[in-house]
């Protein structure tokens, strides 16, 4: 009974309750939360920007590869805090090429090693350090009213600078008048174009930022470039171009002109240059059938053997290709050798006499001499006409001699003299104008096929018809 009762007395209570606490909820008045947000002392968008100041001063910084380096960036916020990373941009510059690295706190750029820190303000952390990151680093504030609050670090890493070359194989295949481009992308300090084996004319080459441009690709320009970076530590890295420039053969003949004789063995080159490669052929001006030929690298070597007077002609090397054509002849003759004269000071005899000597080489005997002199009374301003003179001097079995003409009775004027050897197959070429001045002092003359030689001059014309008293000593 009494266990009854107290369930009655406990139940009436907590219904009292219940209608009391609500009634005390309609009183509660509007507008108050029944659960009001907890402070968690930060805003869900960042604080505007006021009047922001850049606290942190530009450094410039050394490391070694693999190193740890952080850059700071603290910008004031008038008397607020700090700016926060998401009001912040970070770029990595080299030269005039800019790169972003964080634009408001989200990475752009997809390389772990660079990461954000945000102890007072925010500071990139580069780990570990890779050559490639010698560059200036750049914050600033992100709104587009203040980009003129920023700060620049300077890096610069202890290696070698690196290089990024185009094309990547460093193989350039252009054809004739294309353009050539090769660059080398750095961001060293000084960057150098070198071609190996020859030089880069400045005059036909284009230099734009890491590049070398040629507008008109020649054969000539066919070769290895090397490009070189130099960074502030003095190191330095090269990279390697091969340029292959496609174009019509070309084709040079070494000899011209061959003096020979019979019974004697001949080997005439040509030297062809032909990318793409040429088909090469030697035949004879009067007879176009292809003759046998050896080939040692460029050169196209036709061996012939001299059996007569008809193996002596012109023989024609011609090289083509699908852009063209080139060929070269050469002259296969058994007359002699073009006369070379011999003289130095030693060869004045006395103070009116002189002896002129000079090397004749030739593969049949020589028959006669051809001595063409003139004279000249205003020191060289004007001269006579060339006077002519045959001498016929003692043949020698030998195929190779030097002359010496003795010259009397001089006159105190200005003489020159060329020479010619005959023999039966024809004349060689004149030997180069040799002058004799009055003086006795040695100089020059001013073309490049005439040398002038001191001693005392003379008018020795006339003492030619006297050489009958001996006009070749064989040597």
């Amino acid at each position: 009974m009494f266990f009854r009762t107290n369930i009655i007395i406990i139940t009436i209570f907590f219904t009292f309750s219940i209608i009391i606490s609500r009634h005390v909820g309609d009183c509660r008045p509007d507008g108050l939360d029944e659960n009001p947000p907890q402070d968690s002392g930060k805003s869900d968008s960042p604080r505007p920007i006021v009047n922001p100041i850049m606290m942190t001063k530009a450094e410039a910084k050394f490391a070694n590869l693999d190193d740890e380096i952080t850059f700071p960036c603290v910008v004031s916020n008038g008397d607020q805090l700090p700016l926060e990373i998401e009001q912040l941009n970070w770029s990595r510059k080299r030269k005039s090429d800019v790169e972003p690295l964080f634009f408001g706190g989200i990475p752009v750029k997809d390389d772990v090693r660079i990461s954000h820190i945000t102890l007072q303000g925010t500071s990139i952390v580069i780990k570990p350090v890779k050559s490639t990151d010698t560059a200036q680093y750049v914050c600033e504030v992100a709104d587009s009213k203040y980009t003129n609050i920023s700060v620049q670090h300077h890096l610069a890493v202890n290696a070698p600078p690196a290089i990024k070359i185009l094309p990547s194989n460093g193989r350039v295949h252009v054809v004739r008048d294309k353009e050539i481009r090769l660059e080398c992308i750095t961001d060293a300090a000084d960057l150098k174009w070198t071609k190996e084996g020859g030089k880069i004319d400045d005059n036909l080459v284009i230099y734009e930022k890491n590049a070398l441009i040629i507008k008109k690709a020649s054969r000539s320009d066919s070769g290895k470039y090397n490009c070189t970076a130099y960074n502030e530590f003095a190191k330095h890295s090269t990279q390697q171009f091969v340029v292959t420039v496609e174009d019509k053969p070309s084709v040079e003949i070494p000899r011209k002109v061959i003096h020979s004789g019979i019974g004697r063995a001949e080997e005439i080159v040509c030297l062809v240059q032909s990318t793409p490669q040429a088909n090469v052929i030697w035949y004879r001006e009067d007879n176009k059938n292809s003759l046998k030929m050896k080939k040692v690298s460029s050169e196209y070597i036709l061996p012939l053997s001299i059996e007569s007077v008809n193996d002596f002609g012109i023989y024609t090397c011609k090289a083509e290709n699908k852009y063209g054509s080139a060929e070269g002849s050469v002259e296969i003759n058994g007359r002699p050798a073009k006369p070379q004269i011999l003289n130095d000071d030693t060869q004045y005899l006395t103070s009116d006499a002189f002896n002129l000597r000079f090397r004749v080489i030739s593969y049949s005997p020589v028959k006669e001499v051809k001595m063409f002199t003139r004279s000249s009374e205003n020191n060289g301003e004007s001269f006579t006409e060339w006077n002519e003179t045959s001498i016929t001097i003692p043949e020698d079995p030998t195929h190779e001699r030097n002359v010496d003409i003795p010259l009397h009775n001089l006159q105190r004027i200005i003489h020159e003299t060329k020479v010619v050897a005959i023999n039966e197959y024809g004349a060689s070429e004149p030997s180069d104008v040799y002058s004799i001045s009055a003086g006795g002092l040695t100089s020059q003359m001013a073309t490049a096929s005439s040398t002038r030689l001191t001693g005392v001059s003379a008018f020795f014309w006339l003492s030619l018809s006297l050489l009958a008293m001996y006009i070749g000593r064989i040597r």
